[in-house]
């Protein structure tokens, strides 16, 4: 349950420490503090991903026309068009 919870505030430490300390003493705290760090890695990288694209969107320019897009509907939606 400290893998689990804890990654909420300090990601991937958490179920890693756990392992490290607790997971010779039980083979459910074992399976667990896996399974956490696990999901923590997972998520980790999902964000990595994430952010890596959205910075490459941004600095590419690719914004640019959805910006265009998004203000032409405002305007169509207003009536202004």
């Amino acid at each position: 349950m400290l893998g689990h919870v804890g990654g909420l505030f300090i990601g991937f430490l958490a179920p890693l420490i756990t392992l490290l300390v607790f997971g010779k003493r039980s083979a459910f705290v074992d399976d667990q503090a896996k399974e956490a760090l696990n999901f923590q890695i997972s998520l980790m990288c999902v964000w990595f991903g994430s952010f890596s694209a959205l910075f490459v969107a941004l600095a590419s320019g690719s914004w640019i026309p959805v910006v265009i897009f998004l203000s032409l509907m405002m305007l169509a939606w207003i009536g202004g068009v």
